[in-house]
């Protein structure tokens, strides 16, 4: 709904049609930057479909936007993180929690452990491990996508800040990286 919103605006805004907004015949900076904020805000959000915008950034601006939207996703994951500290202390947290915590004890103690149990023991006996992959396996967008991974951190593993920003860096640097250095061209993003 959000994505809806805000391309209508800037359709309407520039009075020209989509294509001509979004492929402009000499990208800019500030166009770059626009998106860049975007493309971060989104990522923020979880179980909003973000990736994608991150690949249109890198296709579209060379190597300036995929140096933009590498940094533009630790903004949006570290935004996603901070946002899961503000809940921390709420009580309707602290209710799931408990809630949460309940069912790992009582899957725990059964002969089958469900899949909740194995994600919670995963997480907590490695929880580097489990972020840089949950961020790069197809399908996360099950807890989330970017947004639900970095509010898990946040709010279940309970990482420091820092620790969280020491993964993600290199977590989400494959694909940026690898179009930096010549080993997947730009046009496998289409």
């Amino acid at each position: 709904m959000v994505t809806l919103i805000s391309l209508i605006i800037l359709v309407s805004q520039r009075g020209d049609g989509l294509l001509d907004m979004f492929t402009p015949s000499e990208p800019s900076v500030s166009w770059l930057i626009i998106t860049l904020c975007f493309y971060a805000l989104l990522l923020a959000i979880p179980f909003m479909p973000s990736v994608e915008v991150g690949w249109l950034i890198m296709a579209m601006f060379g190597l300036p936007g995929i140096v933009g939207a590498w940094i533009a996703t630790w903004v949006g994951l570290m935004t996603g993180f901070f946002a899961g500290r503000l809940f921390r202390k709420t009580a309707w947290y602290q209710q799931r929690l408990t809630q949460v915590e309940n069912r790992y004890q009582q899957q725990q103690t059964s002969s089958d452990p469900g899949l909740v149990a194995r994600a919670v023991s995963l997480s907590r006996r490695r929880p580097v491990f489990f972020v840089a992959v949950a961020l790069n396996v197809p399908g996360n967008w099950v807890i989330g996508g970017g947004g639900g991974v970095a509010l898990l951190a946040s709010l279940v593993l309970m990482m420091p800040w820092w620790r969280f920003l020491m993964i993600i860096i290199p977590a989400t640097g494959v694909v940026p990286v690898a179009l930096m250095l010549g080993l997947m061209p730009v046009s496998a993003l289409n």
